[in-house]
């Protein structure tokens, strides 16, 4: 399916892949959030980091437990 939209490159795994960039609808952001963390990947979320204060605690939870950093940027007009 990937070289059918046009990409060089498929992953069959999270193993094979060192960072990755959510871009998915704010409501799918803390599952695919955890799902990379839980597998230390590197992440780049776009839009909000999360829904609410449980869903952002229960990721902050997780990079403390798997000893990796977050880093939020906000972006004003």
């Amino acid at each position: 399916m990937c070289t059918e939209l046009g990409f060089k490159k498929c992953y069959d795994s999270y193993k094979e892949v060192y960072i990755a960039y959510i871009a998915t609808h704010n409501n799918t952001n803390k599952e695919n959030l955890l799902l990379c963390l839980n597998n230390g990947k590197a992440v780049l979320c776009e839009k909000l980091f999360n829904i609410n204060a449980k869903e952002t605690e229960e990721v902050i939870k997780c990079l403390r437990e798997c000893k990796l950093e977050c880093n939020v940027i906000t972006l004003e007009e």
